[in-house]
């Protein structure tokens, strides 16, 4: 997924400022994104499974 940081994306992290990136934001952070798609997916699910019903 392009939502994910790569690797060598992670210069672009707002932490980065302050040196090396804290692992503690970067898990955060994937689990949140996790999160968001799976909220994304199961509306997109309902929303269509709604429009089929009609």
């Amino acid at each position: 997924m392009a939502i994910f940081p790569k690797p060598e994306s992670r210069t672009l992290l707002p932490n980065c400022k302050f040196g090396t990136p804290d692992n503690f934001f970067l898990n955060a952070y994937s689990l949140f994104m996790k999160l968001i798609q799976n909220k994304v997916c199961l509306y997109l699910t309902q929303m269509m499974s709604i429009r089929s019903a009609h």
